[in-house]
């Protein structure tokens, strides 16, 4: 009987090591993510949220396939990577460059604008359970007037890290990089580890978990099973704000752990709840703390933990909900806590600790039965105070910039984005509109989530959304390109932007025409200054 059983387990066992998930991710770009993010729409159970999604048979953007079209130079700029070395089924290698060369004028200044940027990436896979991706890039830019500002005040060029001026003082030079190994040994476990993003959400922003910020090294661990999806992610940040580098010749580092379980309830409706906690390197009395393993902890949630040990590190509670209409349409929504105390909620009273925020939005693909039209629209509200601590050492920010929202607090927003891909042509406009309460000299209003909320300057009650400088923004970006290499999403680019910004202390517009040839991976953000 034992030696059944023993049979029964190791042909269980090999059942699972065999039937292996696909290890290679696609690019976190909303572009290279609409074929795998559109076919799980079709699956029924599906997960969506955790992103970047795995690749699927449909993302030709991926695979190695020859248009015989062309020469052997047209299939190099056109169609497939520029160095491969491949084995079949034993090992893939693609080597591709990576650059933007774009080139503007910010019409209402005027100020001429551009970005150079040069690179590479390498991409792999050994066997169907090893896949690994590394890219790096240096940039110079200028940019328009109102990120220029955002550059100068922070340090860093959004989402693509720490940034110097030349001796001029107008063009920034930043480094970026990224790398990633992932290995699937079965269909129940997915591991990655390396230096990039990950984005929790089906919308455009994430109140949870967004692609906003600069890289940073994380483990992540996907388990399937059944109708749900459990990512437990270990993160290592970086303070920038209360760092002395006269004095430490380093940044202050902080930690961040956080679990997902997405559960697909029936053949429409997925539910998330999430959880992550934000804890610093060293302790209130300067003792290196490092990596918590009370943290380590893969089961949620951190909550009861983090009390039963005294601990004043920043815990943060969220859900995730997508209910899909049909096939091509589904509904989607968010809800983010940081604090929250019911009494004072009901009786209204404003009390500045109610640190609360949701997202609600619709989605659909291929509008009017027209493949590749694909419409979005979304309404993100958040409370002054939220995801901010004690510190920047405990905020849920990195690099100077906030790991949910780019504006951080204290704001709600609507953004609409229309999306047209006809093979090579492509149409994408984005319009976005926001009011947010700005925080003058020496305030602290509840926008700027690396501000301590111990030295916030309104009272304990009387607190609400908008407080401060109030702020209304009006963004719209309107681009038409023509894509030349679907491994890169290698295209060239007519860009034109219309941005306004007033409020009783200024009033600020930029009209920026761009035209560029580059290859696109990764969002980048400058709609939210």
């Amino acid at each position: 009987m034992k030696k059944k059983i023993a049979i029964i387990i190791l042909i269980t066992f090999f059942r699972l090591v065999v039937q292996a998930q696909n290890p290679i991710f696609l690019p976190l770009h909303r572009q290279m993510q609409r074929n795998a993010d559109y076919q799980n729409n079709q699956l029924e159970p599906n997960h969506s949220s955790s992103k970047p999604l795995r690749i699927t048979h449909t993302d030709s953007a991926l695979q190695n396939q020859e248009d015989e079209r062309y020469t052997w130079f047209g299939r190099k700029l056109l169609a497939e990577d520029l160095i491969r070395f491949t084995d079949d089924k034993n090992y893939n290698i693609a080597i591709n460059p990576l650059f933007d060369f774009t080139l503007g004028k910010d019409i209402s200044q005027p100020k001429n604008i551009y970005t150079n940027t040069r690179g590479a990436i390498i991409t792999g896979n050994v066997g169907s359970k090893f896949a690994f991706s590394t890219s790096v890039h240096e940039n110079q830019g200028i940019f328009a007037s109102y990120m220029d500002s955002f550059v100068h005040e922070n340090n860093v060029v959004p989402g693509q890290g720490r940034a110097q001026t030349f001796t001029n003082g107008k063009t920034y030079d930043y480094y970026w990089s990224a790398g990633t190994i992932s290995y699937a040994p079965n269909k129940y476990f997915h591991f990655v580890a390396g230096q990039d993003k990950n984005f929790i959400g089906d919308g455009y922003r994430s109140l949870l978990l967004s692609d906003a910020a600069s890289n940073y090294p994380f483990l992540k661990i996907i388990t399937d099973v059944g109708p749900f999806q459990y990512t437990n992610i270990y993160k290592k940040l970086i303070d920038m704000r209360s760092s002395n580098l006269a004095v430490d010749s380093v940044y202050n580092t902080k930690y961040a752990s956080a679990h997902y379980l997405d559960w697909a309830v029936g053949k429409r409706l997925n539910i998330g709840l999430f959880e992550t906690v934000v804890w610093r390197n060293k302790d209130r009395n300067n003792a290196y703390r490092g990596i918590d393993i009370h943290y380590l902890n893969p089961i949620i949630f951190f909550r009861p933990v983090e009390y039963q040990f005294g601990s004043p590190d920043n815990v943060l509670v969220g859900a995730n909900f997508k209910f899909k209409l049909n096939q091509n349409n589904q509904l989607y929504a968010q809800l983010i806590i940081d604090e929250l105390k019911v009494s004072e909620l009901i009786n209204r009273t404003g009390w500045w600790a109610n640190k609360q925020g949701y997202q609600i939005g619709f989605k659909s693909f291929n509008v009017f039965g027209i493949n590749n039209l694909d419409f979005l629209t979304e309404y993100n509200r958040v409370r002054p105070f939220t995801y901010s601590q004690r510190s920047s050492r405990e905020s849920y920010s990195h690099q100077n910039q906030p790991l949910a929202h780019p504006l951080g607090a204290n704001f709600w927003e609507s953004a609409t984005l229309l999306s047209y891909q006809n093979k090579a042509l492509g149409l994408h406009a984005k319009f976005v509109y926001a009011m947010y309460g700005a925080d003058s000299t020496g305030t602290n209003y509840g926008k700027n989530v690396e501000l301590s909320y111990q030295q916030r300057t309104p009272p304990d009650y009387g607190n609400f959304l908008g407080q401060g400088i109030k702020t209304n923004q009006f963004f719209i970006d309107v681009r038409a390109s023509y894509l030349l290499n679907p491994r890169t999403n290698m295209r060239i680019e007519l860009g034109l932007v219309q941005r306004k910004s007033s409020s009783r202390l200024e009033n600020s517009q930029n009209s920026l025409i761009t035209v560029g040839f580059k290859t696109d991976l990764w969002n980048y953000y400058y709609d939210f200054r």
